[in-house]
This record gives structure tokens, C-alpha cells and sequence, in this order.
């Protein structure tokens, strides 16, 4: 977590703010340097750096740590259309930090209670691997062939029912119902690469006819992995 408050104002990495709106660090840097030479940010003051470590790598970097009016004016002037989002994500740290969620412990007790709580995350994070992991795997194995699947074999592949599959594929218009109840994939998904349509022969009492019937590609199946995975985490969160 980027924000920072040990007996001082709150503040925000830029680290964060160069995720938040999508550009490189070094960029967003500049910028702020550039905003603080000009006494726009800062209180008239040079930026200075401030250590934060990558939890992923373990390496440390530099980082400007801002207080909530130049982080908002900073994404302003670099990304107008963001200065929502980072709107929205202080007000989250504002209630973590009022709730006590974010505060350094000082005593044992709240040592402990952190703990536990991290503890608590974690066994959430780890329920939710078990439920994605097996999706995923899956999903490895089809990605790595150029085979296509219809519904059922999709549904088993990414361990759902088929009727919430269909459902899931209905509401977000990758699938419609024609005028004689047969499932068929709209343009948009077709184009999209998602849906492919394969002639299929059917077995009627008026004889043998050519149907099309909708497949999923690996693509496709690919993007419906990554909706179900959200779908529980939500669930499980």
C-alpha cells in the first residue's frame, strides 16, 4: 500500500499515482519536478526522495511522496480523465487511515491484532487461488492449441455449469437465442475473435441438414476465464 502516515499528514507515492494513470514513473517524476520548480506543488519546496521497497522483488527505489491537493493537481495536469479515480482512491485511504485499518501499531496488543488480520487476508487470498488455479490451469492447456470448443466441452473445460455458462454468454451478448431456440453467436463476438461458427450436420425427420453451430476459441475462452476468476474473487472477497 502506497499511502503513508506515521505521525504526519497523509500522503501518496508517485509510484502509485504512475499506476493509477497509466504512465512511466520517470514521466510522472518530471512532471512533478517540473510543477514544483514553478512553486505550483511542494509549498515552495524541492521534492525529495523517499525510499519504498517492491514487495515483488525486493529492490528499493525512489519515490516523491505527496499530499492529497499536489497528487490530485498532479494528475490533473497530466491525465485530466483520472483526476476521478484518484479522487475515489482518497477517500479509500482517508477511511482506512480513520478507521485504524492503516495505523503503524505501537503496542503489542495492536501488533497482534495486525497480525491477525494479515493472517485473515491471507487465507481469503489463499481460498480464492484454490478456486481460480484449477480455471487457469485449464484454461493453460487450451490456450496452447488452436482448437475451438462448443458449449458443453467449454463448460466442462472451465469447470461451470453449462446452463450459467450459456447464461453468462447471453447476457453479455456473445450469444443469442434465434427463432427456433438455437444458440448463435452475434457479429460482435465473431469479429472480436471470440465465437466462431462451425457447419455441423443434423439428423432430422425431413432429412440431413447443415446447421451452424457456435464455438469458443481459445481466445474466447481466454476472456471467459478472466470473467469467471472476477466473478470469485468478488464472490469470495
Amino acid at each position: 500500500m502506497s499511502l503513508m502516515r506515521i505521525n504526519s499528514p497523509l500522503t501518496m507515492g508517485t509510484r502509485e499515482i504512475a499506476d493509477m494513470i497509466r504512465k512511466n514513473h520517470a514521466d510522472v517524476r518530471r512532471s512533478a519536478e517540473r510543477l514544483a520548480q514553478r512553486g505550483v506543488i511542494g509549498g515552495g519546496q524541492p521534492l525529495a526522495d523517499t525510499p519504498v521497497r517492491n514487495e515483488q522483488n525486493g529492490q528499493i527505489y525512489q519515490e516523491y511522496r505527496l499530499n492529497k491537493r499536489d497528487s490530485l493537481i498532479l494528475v490533473a495536469q497530466n491525465c485530466p480523465e483520472f483526476t476521478a479515480a484518484i479522487v475515489d482512491r482518497w477517500q479509500e485511504l482517508e477511511s482506512l487511515a480513520s478507521a485504524g485499518q492503516i495505523a503503524i501499531p505501537r503496542t503489542l496488543p495492536e501488533a497482534l491484532r495486525l497480525a491477525a488480520d494479515q493472517a485473515e487476508r491471507a487465507e481469503r487470498a489463499e481460498a480464492v487461488l484454490q478456486i481460480v488455479k484449477p480455471r487457469a490451469e485449464a484454461l493453460q492447456r487450451l490456450s496452447e492449441s488452436d482448437g475451438s470448443l462448443g458449449v458443453r466441452e467449454a463448460a466442462k473445460s472451465l469447470k461451470i455449469k453449462q446452463t450459467e455458462l450459456v447464461a453468462m454468454m447471453l447476457t453479455r451478448n456473445w450469444l443469442y437465442r434465434d427463432s427456433q431456440g438455437r444458440l448463435q453467436a452475434y457479429s460482435k463476438a465473431l469479429e472480436s475473435g471470440y465465437m466462431e461458427h462451425r457447419a455441423v450436420k443434423i439428423e432430422r425427420s425431413a432429412g440431413r441438414q447443415v446447421a451452424g453451430q457456435p464455438m469458443i476459441t481459445a481466445k474466447g475462452m481466454a476472456r471467459l476465464s478472466q470473467i469467471i476468476n472476477k466473478l470469485s474473487r468478488e464472490f469470495a472477497a
